[in-house]
C-alpha cells in the first residue's frame, strides 16, 4: 500500500518481502520485525539492495550478533558499516512513541544531509569539524567487545 505516491508499506512474510517491492537508490529500508531471527533474515536481503538507507532497530548486543553471523555468511564489513544500527538519533528515547520520533528524525537527517548544520559552518556560532552523515551507528571495532560483554554479563557504558 502506498501513500502520497512515495511512501509504501509492504506487509508480507519475511522470506518473500523483497520479492514484492522494488528497491532503488532512493529507497529507505527500516527493519523492525518481531524477532532476532527475522531481523537477521530481512537484513541479509536488505544489504544486497541499492537502498540509500538501511536501518535496523535493536540493542547493541543483538546487532553485534546479527552482524557477526552476516559476516560469517559473507556479507562485507564495508556493507555492514553502512547499516544504521541501532536505528534512530540519540535523543534519549525510551517510550515507543519517542523511539519512532528518533527513527523518523534520522530518516529526515539522511534525506536532508546537505543541509545539516554540521555541514554548514556559517550556521554555527563556533564551527565544529564536519562529520560524515554516513558514519555507522555502531563502531564496528566495538563489536567484539559488545559480544564479550554479552557473554560474560559484564556490560560497560
Amino acid at each position: 500500500r502506498c501513500y502520497a505516491d512515495s511512501i509504501c508499506f509492504e506487509i508480507s512474510d519475511f522470506e518473500s518481502c523483497f520479492e514484492k517491492i522494488t528497491v532503488t537508490p532512493t529507497s529507505y529500508l527500516v527493519i523492525v520485525t518481531r524477532g532476532h531471527k527475522y531481523d537477521q533474515l530481512v537484513l541479509s536481503r536488505a544489504v544486497l539492495t541499492t537502498a540509500s538507507f538501511v536501518g535496523l532497530i535493536g540493542s547493541r548486543a543483538k546487532i553485534a550478533r546479527i552482524f557477526r553471523r552476516l559476516r560469517q555468511d559473507g556479507v562485507s564489513q564495508e556493507r555492514l558499516s553502512q547499516v544504521k544500527a541501532p536505528i534512530g538519533l540519540d535523543i534519549g528515547a525510551r517510550a515507543p512513541e519517542e523511539i519512532a520520533i528518533s527513527i523518523v528524525a534520522q530518516l529526515i537527517s539522511h534525506r536532508r544531509r546537505a543541509y545539516l548544520k554540521r555541514n554548514d559552518p556559517s550556521r554555527l556560532a563556533e564551527p565544529e569539524p564536519a562529520v560524515s552523515a554516513f558514519e555507522p551507528s555502531i563502531d564496528t571495532t566495538d563489536l567484539e567487545r559488545i559480544e564479550t560483554e554479552e557473554e560474560t554479563g559484564n556490560v560497560t557504558t
